[in-house]
Formats: structure tokens, sequence, C-alpha cells
């Protein structure tokens, strides 16, 4: 992963994180996002260890929706690691397979 360039993370929508429509719950994106986020860290070398003492606290997440995504649609989820100050921000964006975006997560 080249300096600056965010990490991309390809999967697909399961069948378990839609409603009757076949249309994602929303609240199941931040499942999508945690994925991702959890492979930028194995990335750069972080996991998860329970035997080391370190944590990832969530203190504020929030979600734009800009339009659907269907179960079984191919996603790519972009994240990147910023620092503001002392405190370090994850920023997910998700495009459909048609790289059109659709959802912006911080």
């Amino acid at each position: 992963m080249p300096r600056g360039e965010p990490f991309r993370f390809q999967t697909r929508i399961r069948f378990i994180d839609t409603d009757a429509s076949g249309r994602i719950h929303y609240p199941s994106m931040f499942r999508y996002f945690e994925s991702a986020e959890i492979e930028l860290l194995r990335k750069v070398g972080i996991t998860y260890d329970l035997r080391r003492y370190y944590a990832f606290p969530r203190v504020h997440v929030e979600c734009d929706f800009m339009g659907a995504i269907a179960h079984d649609d191919l996603i790519e989820i972009e994240a990147a690691l910023t620092r503001s100050d002392d405190l370090r921000h994850i920023f997910n964006s998700l495009r459909s397979k048609r790289r059109r975006w659709l959802q912006k997560g911080r």
C-alpha cells in the first residue's frame, strides 16, 4: 500500500445482512466498515491480540447513505488512517461494482 493511498477491501453483501426487500439493513454497513478497518490495521502490522494491552474504542461513528446496496453486490471499501492532534481516525468510503460512491463513514 503506497504512502498516501487508501487501503482497498472488496467483499460481497451477504444475505444475512439484508432486509425483506433484498437491500442491506443499514446498521449492518458498520460491520463491513469494521472488516475493512481490521484488514487495514493488519496491513500496517497491528492485530487484535487479546494478550496485548491496547484497545480501539469507538467514540463516534456516522455514515451518509447515498444509494442502495443489495444482496450479493460486490463492494469496495476504501479505508484511510489519518491523524488529527492526538486522535486517530479511520475514514471509510464504499463504492459499488459500478464504481459509484454509495456510503461514506467516519
